[in-house]
């Protein structure tokens, strides 16, 4: 307000209003200053629709660059077309995407099965006691080589000293016998004896004879011998072997029926196992057999098949199957070398350093790869198939919810994608590389034989 003016309200008597005034504005005169400065309404309205624009251009803009991205994101992983399954271009490449034609082979079947190591009966014996008495001596040991003819033990039998005595009474008889009969015989020709005498010396003789057979007869069921140590009973290794048990020792009072010794030659064993009566057809006495450990070793030892067995198990539906495995020892690649000094032991290594070790030029130790009682895995080279069959690799077949498929190859398509398609298959016989497709596919189709892992992992996931 100007001066003049407040100068007039002054001489009219109306209350001046303060330049600067210090009190509360009224209501009425704040509402009036706020319209005041208000911005005009057409203002107002364009810069709320400018920014409208604004914020609606963004949003096209995110949404477009959205559907641009899952544009691009959808082609990278397979997905099914009108049944078939689609893989684009990039997921074939990552998984290194192959196939192959559906061939014919002639396939040499390969049976596995689970089964034990037991010692071969034509190589193995079990030394008893067969009589009472006192072990005195004891000589053999678990593991301790022993060729035929070795004594593992003595015992001390009455039962047998007496029976040796019989012997030696029987021989003093047979002979006196002999005499005898020799003397009635010359005294017969000379007529100065009777014809009755002469029968009764020989009868006698006779008599004594089977006295003695009758005796040796029961020290050698006895398993001893007459001329040895009376009352000694010696235990004899009957085969060249290992002793694998012992249950007998020294001062030890035993039985005649007692097991003392058990040897067997770990050079020989049989793998017995049990094989399902739909892959005994295919199995013949001779095929070859690679057994390996089950504890993850990778020896593998080769046998043969030396018995089917002709009676199949009504509740398992398997036959025995046994195999003759050659289980020569073979060299231990960690045994330290014979005679070196434990590793850190440096005492008197000046001293010694320029002498041989002990034992140089010894023969390496050797160990048998498979043992009685062991669990193994045998894979039957089975030779009884001999006409072609329709074949696919094993690593193209997958496995859903217990059954079998493979991916069959349908087409390339122009922009790089694979299209393939799932197809159930009724599985043959198997050598351990290839597998017999009785139907589900015909010759000539192709299947999908790498990223098949991959493709069944992103499929059923």
């Amino acid at each position: 307000m100007s001066e003049l003016t407040h100068k007039a309200r002054s001489q009219s008597g109306e209350q001046p209003v303060p330049l600067f005034p210090t009190e509360p504005t009224p209501k009425g005169a704040k509402t009036a200053s706020a319209s005041a400065r208000r911005l005009p309404r057409s203002i107002m309205v364009a810069a709320g629709a400018g920014l409208l624009a604004v914020l609606m251009g963004l949003a096209i803009w995110l949404t477009r660059d959205e559907e641009a991205l899952v544009t691009e994101a959808e082609p990278t992983v397979p997905f099914e077309d009108g049944g078939d399954i689609v893989v684009p271009e990039a997921f074939a490449k990552v998984i290194d995407f192959a196939s192959e034609d559906v061939t014919q082979r002639t396939l040499t079947a390969a049976v596995r099965a689970v089964g034990t190591a037991i010692f071969d009966p034509h190589y193995e014996q079990v030394v008893g006691t067969r009589v009472a008495g006192i072990v005195t001596k004891l000589l053999r040991f678990e593991g301790e080589a022993v060729r035929k003819g070795d004594v593992l033990a003595e015992i001390t039998s009455a039962e047998l000293a007496d029976a040796q005595a019989t012997v030696i009474v029987a021989r003093a008889a047979l002979k006196a016998a002999e005499r005898n009969r020799f003397r009635e015989g010359n005294l017969a020709k000379d007529q100065l004896t009777t014809a009755r005498e002469v029968e009764e010396a020989e009868r006698e003789l006779q008599e004594q004879r089977a006295r003695l057979e009758a005796g040796e007869q029961r020290v050698r069921a006895l398993g001893a011998t007459t001329p040895g140590t009376k009352g000694t009973y010696p235990l004899v290794a009957g085969i060249t072997g290992t002793v694998v048990e012992r249950h007998i020792n020294l001062g030890q009072a035993v039985d005649a029926n007692l097991e003392a010794f058990h040897i067997a030659n770990l050079d020989h064993l049989w793998v017995e196992m049990r094989v399902p009566e739909s892959g005994l057809v295919n199995i013949r006495d001779g095929d070859a057999v690679a057994i390996t450990g089950i504890d993850g070793s990778e020896a593998v030892i080769h046998g043969r098949v030396a018995h089917i067995g002709n009676l199949i198990d009504p509740e398992t539906r398997t036959a025995d199957i046994r195999v003759e495995v050659d289980n020569q020892p073979v060299p231990v690649a960690d045994a330290p070398a014979a005679g070196a000094a434990p590793e850190g032991d440096v005492s008197d290594a000046p001293t010694k350093a320029a002498q041989p070790p002990k034992g140089a030029g010894k023969k390496p130790a050797l160990k048998h790869l498979l043992r009685a009682g062991q669990a193994v895995k045998a894979e039957i080279q089975a030779t009884g198939i001999h006409t072609p069959v329709a074949t696919v690799p094993e690593g193209s077949i997958v496995d859903v919810d217990g059954e079998k498929y493979v991916f069959l190859h349908v087409d390339s398509e122009a922009d790089g994608a694979q299209r393939v398609r799932r197809m159930p298959v009724e599985l043959g016989t198997s050598d351990g590389t290839f597998r017999e497709i009785r139907s589900g596919l015909n010759m000539g189709q192709r299947v999908v034989t790498s990223g098949v892992f991959a493709l069944k992992s992103e499929l059923y996931r």
